[in-house]
């Protein structure tokens, strides 16, 4: 079979090798020039051809698969000419789903999917350690080479982004290996606007969610957090909480009958689901009492030692037990593993900054949205914050940001291409109740230097952007990389 891999970043890499080891004479494009050996385990991967620059149909000619990195869009020439020709468009997800005997536990959602990925495997490799645990997808390393070898007693715990899951729908009767595909358990963690950059609008943002569900079955579970209105529109026995203060959609109309039409199908289908609540007492599904979880009625596992900042990671918390109790017993292993985990980097990780004061990285806040979860997650004695936000924008609205700046912030440092919608976003809400001052810094490192500047003793520096990082660093880990580094430089500069 001939292949063609678009996009050569670290997911294309591993399809062209996984491509190979399957038998296929593969062509790998990117639009920049790579080394050869970065694609191959020895650098003699002899039936690989390499495309740079411009990809057009041409490429197509004599090809039985196409296979995407998730950076790349389904908008291309070449991938719609793919489609027009019936020839099947992959990537790395399907494949590693189709070609694993492992029960997966796929994990997607508009924010806390990482933390609830990593949580997950956690806590399942903690319940049973004679069973091995593959955690991967948007989190380490990609499993797609490995995944033959993952047996049916193994796990895998399988973070999934609108990126990846946009292709299910369309192209996935036509998966090769696709009878293999065993999706036991599906978590839900919340759906709001995002990526709006990349997708046609909100409901193919939406639907490219919702096609994760299509894959399951009577002997699948669902998990749902039952405090998101999105999610609580596929739990019947939560209709009632609806309010009218619930954030409308965009394209409400069009969401709001995918959800109902996917509702009914789910229903049809038998597949449980489990709702959790961080907000509401829950006699069916989980829930919080104080900082104790309980499962059906049933005082479980403790929150009182859990490391993570901000409600949101509670959230995510019982988002992953319910994940893990789907398919372990409750044990004390559990326990420690909430007692210990310690997140994910840049994720509202504490990082060395001048002595005296706290800064945090949260450079995973791509959206407004996530970077008002990052400030809410801030307590009472991290002293006066100093915010940096900025990036690229990804067409969202930051007037909910804007409010909540002026409530909690006492410095807002922007920077990026996004400036100038902070800004008027700022200056928009009609005032700073506690006199938030503004500071327009011109790259990121002056935004971090100002903000060495300006925190008091006693106070917080957050990086929580709101925007991406495309317009000075190649992704988010990167931005948060330099900005751990900054903070160092000015550590040892004030020592």
């Amino acid at each position: 079979m001939n292949a063609v891999v678009l996009g050569l970043a670290r997911q294309g890499a591993e399809l062209c090798r996984f491509l190979h080891r399957e038998g296929a004479c593969v062509t790998g494009c990117d639009r920049a020039a790579i080394d050869l050996a970065t694609l191959t385990a020895n650098g003699r991967q002899t039936n690989l051809r390499l495309r740079f620059g411009r990809q057009d149909p041409a490429l197509l000619a004599g090809c039985g698969l196409v296979a995407l990195s998730a950076g790349v869009p389904t908008s291309l020439e070449v991938v719609q000419a793919a489609r027009r020709s019936r020839i099947p468009v992959v990537n790395d997800t399907m494949l590693t789903v189709a070609a694993s005997r492992a029960p997966a536990t796929v994990v997607t959602g508009s924010n806390g999917k990482t933390t609830t990925t990593a949580l997950a495997g956690a806590l399942m490799q903690a319940a049973n350690p004679e069973r091995t645990v593959h955690v991967g997808g948007n989190i380490g390393r990609p499993l797609l080479t490995e995944a033959r070898n993952f047996g049916p007693r193994d796990r895998l715990v399988w973070e999934a982004s609108s990126f990846q899951l946009e292709l299910f729908r369309t192209e996935w009767t036509q998966m090769p290996l696709r009878n293999a595909c065993r999706i036991r358990t599906a978590v839900l963690t919340n759906v709001t606007p995002n990526h709006l950059d990349r997708h046609a609008g909100m409901l193919d943002y939406l639907q490219a969610k919702l096609n994760l569900l299509d894959l399951l079955n009577g002997d699948s579970t669902l998990i749902l957090d039952a405090d998101d209105p999105v999610c609580r529109r596929l739990l019947p026995a939560m209709r009632q909480r609806f309010t009218a203060v619930d954030p409308p959609l965009p394209q409400a109309d069009a969401c709001h009958e995918l959800l109902a039409d996917t509702e009914a199908s789910l229903s049809r289908r038998a597949v449980r689901r489990i709702a959790v609540s961080r907000r509401h007492a829950l006699a069916d599904g989980f829930s919080l009492a104080g900082n104790r979880i309980w499962c059906n009625g049933k005082d479980v596992l403790s929150l009182d030692r859990f490391r993570l900042r901000g409600a949101h990671n509670r959230t995510n918390a019982l988002l992953a037990v319910a994940a893990a109790l789907a398919d372990h017993r409750c044990t004390a292993s559990l326990q420690h593993v909430l007692d210990t985990f310690t997140g994910i980097p840049h994720r509202l990780e504490e990082v060395p900054g001048p002595a005296g004061t706290t800064w945090i990285n949260d450079s995973i806040a791509t959206s407004p949205e996530r970077a008002v979860a990052g400030i809410r997650s801030m307590r009472a004695g991290d002293g006066p914050l100093v915010l940096l936000a900025g990036g690229r924008d990804k067409g969202l609205a930051w007037d909910a940001f804007a409010a909540e700046v002026c409530e909690r912030v006492q410095t807002l440092i922007v920077f990026g291409e996004a400036q100038a919608g902070i800004v008027r976003a700022m200056e928009g809400i009609g005032g700073r109740p506690n006199g938030t001052s503004i500071v327009k810094a011109d790259c990121f490192e002056a935004a971090v230097s100002e903000a060495g500047l300006r925190v008091r003793p006693g106070g917080t520096v957050l990086l929580s952007p709101g925007g991406t990082s495309f317009d000075s660093h190649p992704d988010f880990a990167a931005r948060g990389d330099h900005f751990r580094l900054l903070a160092g430089h000015l550590r040892d500069e004030a020592a």
